[in-house]
């Protein structure tokens, strides 16, 4: 289980430049749900005389440090859940300052995409894709052989409910090229195969 993540109230303050006292009171009123006009108008006392710019600026700081937690928290759960969470991994998380830090940190870890000529593979289209490739799938079979691709890859990928002509096609053309890239609806086939 993971700790959870606070926000370092001296952190904050060193951020805005004021000190941790007041940063603190206009934490708790913000907290409380008071509005910035509120707070610096009606609650000067217990913010020692803040300006609604400051706290505007601590509000502000304040959202991000919030922000950066929970992404923090998120990592970890998503790390600690594939068992590759280790102490030192556990500490560089936690102490990472902004979120493009956080980010590098978590890169190696994070889980990959997968592409729809994979997904259409594991969904038992390759077969298919090959007969079409090959010729030897007659025109008039391939209406009667998509309902039950279809169910394939119900059973299989639950996110995936039906493969396009689009999909097919890709797969199509990643079976007999193995090293083409599609990037941004252009076909890229490599020379090297």
């Amino acid at each position: 289980m993971v700790e959870p993540i606070t926000i370092n109230v001296r952190h904050l303050s060193q951020d805005v430049r004021l000190p941790q006292e007041q940063v603190q009171a206009a934490i708790d009123l913000l907290d409380a749900g008071y509005p910035v006009p509120f707070i610096a108008r009606y609650r000067k006392e217990v913010t020692k005389n803040l300006g609604e710019e400051s706290l505007r600026e601590i509000a502000e700081e304040l959202r991000v440090a919030r922000a950066l937690c929970e992404r923090k928290q998120t990592i970890l759960k998503t790390i600690e859940a594939a068992g590759k969470l280790t102490p030192e991994l556990d500490q560089s998380i936690r102490g990472a300052k902004s979120v493009k830090r956080l980010e590098d940190v978590y890169m190696p870890f994070k889980p990959k995409r997968q592409q729809l000529a994979a997904a259409a593979r594991e969904g038992g289209l390759e077969p298919f894709a090959r007969e079409i490739l090959e010729g030897t799938l007659p025109p008039d079979k391939i209406d009667e052989g998509q309902p039950n691709l279809s169910m394939k890859t119900k059973r299989l990928n639950r996110s995936l409910t039906f493969f396009s002509v689009p999909d097919i096609s890709l797969l199509i053309i990643s079976v007999a090229k193995p090293n083409s890239c599609i990037k941004f609806g252009k076909l890229f086939i490599s020379t090297d195969s």
